[in-house]
């Protein structure tokens, strides 16, 4: 009898799968962030004090939002990446022990 536990290779499929669509998911946002949203000058209106420190203010924020994103698309890149292998690591020692009991059960015939 087994104390071991079994692992549903199918599920961690699935999870990688959903990954590898929220990262390609992700490019609209990060598209968004970077190209869609361009502050010209004088859009704020002219001649006042403000407006330089205004758009200043939206270029940090644009560049701190595409920033996340990028750390996020890595995050769940690295994870997606960590989740491959250990199905490969399961898939493998799946078969390694499938060997073993095969080969044990043979008998010499």
């Amino acid at each position: 009898m087994s104390s071991g536990y079994k692992v549903d290779l199918s599920a961690l499929d699935e999870v990688i799968k959903k990954l590898n669509r929220v990262v390609d998911d992700m490019g609209g946002p990060h598209t968004c962030a970077k190209y869609e949203t361009y502050l010209p000058p004088g859009w704020l209106g002219k001649g006042f004090s403000e407006e330089q420190g205004f758009r200043g203010a939206h270029d940090g924020v644009k560049s701190d939002i595409e920033g996340y994103i990028k750390q996020l698309q890595n995050l769940i890149v690295k994870f997606s990446s960590n989740a491959s292998q250990v199905r490969r690591n399961y898939d493998d020692q799946e078969h390694k022990n499938k060997r073993a009991v095969s080969s044990d059960t043979d008998f010499g015939a």
